[in-house]
């Protein structure tokens, strides 16, 4: 459900799902690493504290990401008023502590590799195709999360 962003029910996605998937990263990274015994139909309880080790992980990440957001700044890109962030570590939540769904289209945040500047693109706007965007700009992506590169950051940002 993760993988596929089923968010049909959004109080299981909040307290299992997302909880789950977070909890999961301090345990495994790779097939490797994956505790086969979870597959097993009796670990309800093993799959409970991975839960409660995801939760304080989100509550630790949601507490970064405010404290980033206090550098975030909004901008009009591609015609939309996009709310907009240089950060290093990202996702769809980031900006949850500044995002306005009646003020903002988009969030962007966006980094520097050493080499290029990575764009990210992100809606919670049905009228709004991210991927649509990202590939006129060389890239691609979905509707809801797209990205795209560029050398100079002030093709998109020309006051930076």
């Amino acid at each position: 459900e993760y993988d596929t962003w089923r968010k049909a029910d959004l109080e299981r996605w909040d307290n299992e799902i997302l909880p789950f998937q977070f909890g999961m990263r301090q345990i495994a990274n790779s097939l490797e690493t994956f505790p086969m015994n979870l597959l097993e139909s009796n670990n309800e309880q093993e799959v409970y504290k991975i839960i409660e080790r995801g939760k304080i992980v989100l509550e630790y990440q949601a507490k970064l990401n405010e404290t980033q957001c206090k550098r975030a700044f909004e901008f009009k890109f591609e015609g939309y008023n996009a709310i907009c962030l240089n950060t290093s570590i990202f996702n769809s939540d980031t900006f949850n502590s500044v995002y306005d769904h009646e003020k903002h289209d988009i969030m962007i945040p966006f980094q520097w590799d050493g080499n290029t500047w990575t764009i990210s693109l992100y809606s919670k706007k049905d009228s709004i195709n991210c991927s649509i965007i990202a590939k006129s700009k060389g890239g691609g992506g979905h509707p809801k999360a797209a990205g795209f590169k560029v050398q100079d950051i002030r093709t998109i940002f020309p006051f930076l």
